[in-house]
């Protein structure tokens, strides 16, 4: 079978969407099938650093040579260069396919592979990893009138309907999409975490013991929405602590110039995924927060799931069904309020006085890997790929 895949970010790129289709790739290719990916060039690694994946039966076309932009209306411009190239590369690629997929966000990859589905009367299947564009009321960028807003929900509109079948990774998105989509041709597979990280920690003691200066990390997306300036107001309050940040994102130039004669902070823009294992491994703590949100309250972090393989105390700002999996699933009990820096300082104490009194609760990595290994959520995507192209001969 011959499969088109449009994505923003695609690995060596970092982020959600490069990790979660980077396994399913894989899978589709070792079963003998062939993938060309829309992609967009990494924009969170370094362009001259950059060495396009390479793997059997996988073709890559990288279009939209941009960098993030911290202003909302800059990278809607990005993402609409990425749609204008995706709808060119598209029809030509695409027009010997079986099947097209998309994911979204950004809603106008979605919207991309709707319209290339439509062009070349090809079966679609749209990956939901976001609620575009109602996040934007959330987060106070548009109301609810706004002329652009109205065009967005059209764009979702035509998204959905041309769409053959929808796969979702967050349950907490099932009430909006059962009132949008047919229940019956969606499917719910979350994001996950390799198999290799799982394998590396599994052989590793966990060594928590009292120090002067604890590390705290935070790895990913330095983004409006994870908005982690929080731990500048901690380092600042805190000489006990060192935190340590590495990412990219919207938030990066701030977060330099904020960080200034501050001594126990640094930032690593990107390191590579095994060295950043080892730094998780040297780490005491790790930090998570998206900011407190309606729409965030449906979302899973996939870097909550590498912090559970860690085994490391995870101090979370998140709400709904992220907390919910950390808290209720695994045992973690260092929620704080999202930038909220009292109850941070409070939760860090928490943390501190269990690591040192030997009360700290480690979450059962048996449990993660059984229901979160991304090899086995790659099979059942695969599986279900399969099933749609067939169902509709």
């Amino acid at each position: 079978m011959k499969i088109c895949l449009f994505i923003d970010n695609f690995t060596p790129d970092l982020g959600a969407s490069s990790f979660r289709f980077e396994s399913i790739v894989k899978e589709l290719a070792d079963r003998n099938h062939e993938v060309t990916i829309i992609a967009s060039y990494p924009n969170r690694i370094k362009l001259e650093e950059f060495k396009e994946f390479k793997y059997k039966n996988v073709n890559i076309i990288r279009i939209n040579k941009s960098d993030l932009k911290n202003n909302i209306f800059q990278r809607a411009i990005k993402y609409f260069g990425y749609f204008l190239e995706a709808i060119r590369e598209g029809k030509r690629y695409s027009k010997d396919c079986d099947i097209i997929i998309a994911t979204s966000p950004q809603l106008l990859v979605g919207v991309a592979g709707a319209f290339i589905s439509k062009i070349n009367n090809k079966i679609f299947l749209l990956d939901i990893r976001d609620l575009w564009p109602d996040i934007v009321l959330d987060m106070n960028v548009m109301k609810k009138y706004n002329p652009i807003y109205l065009f967005l929900k059209l764009l979702e509109k035509f998204m959905y309907r041309k769409s053959t079948f929808l796969v979702y990774n967050s349950p907490g998105f099932f009430k909006y999409l059962e009132k949008n989509y047919n229940v019956k041709r969606m499917e719910l597979i979350t994001n996950g975490i390799d198999d290799y990280i799982l394998d590396y920690f599994e052989s590793k003691a966990l060594n928590l013991t009292k120090k002067e200066k604890y590390k705290i990390l935070y790895a990913g997306n330095l983004g409006i929405a994870q908005d982690i300036k929080i731990l500048i107001e901690l380092a600042k309050y805190r000489k006990d602590i060192e935190i340590i940040l590495i990412g990219k994102g919207s938030q990066e130039k701030e977060i330099k110039s904020k960080m200034k004669n501050v001594n126990n902070i640094t930032l690593t823009s990107s390191v590579p995924r095994n060295e950043l294992l080892k730094i998780y491994e040297e780490s005491d703590i790790l930090f998570v927060q998206l900011k407190n949100i309606k729409m965030f309250e449906k979302t899973i972090p996939s870097k909550i799931f590498e912090y559970l393989a860690s085994k490391k105390p995870i101090i979370f700002g998140l709400e709904g069904v992220a907390r919910n999996i950390l808290e209720n699933e695994f045992s973690q009990q260092y929620y704080f309020e999202s930038n909220n820096i009292e109850k941070l300082n409070k939760v860090l104490d928490k943390v501190i006085y269990d690591i040192e009194n030997n009360s700290y609760i480690k979450p059962d990595t048996d449990k993660l890997r059984k229901k979160y290994s991304r090899k086995n959520l790659s099979i059942k995507y695969a599986n279900l790929i399969e099933k749609v192209i067939e169902d509709d001969k």
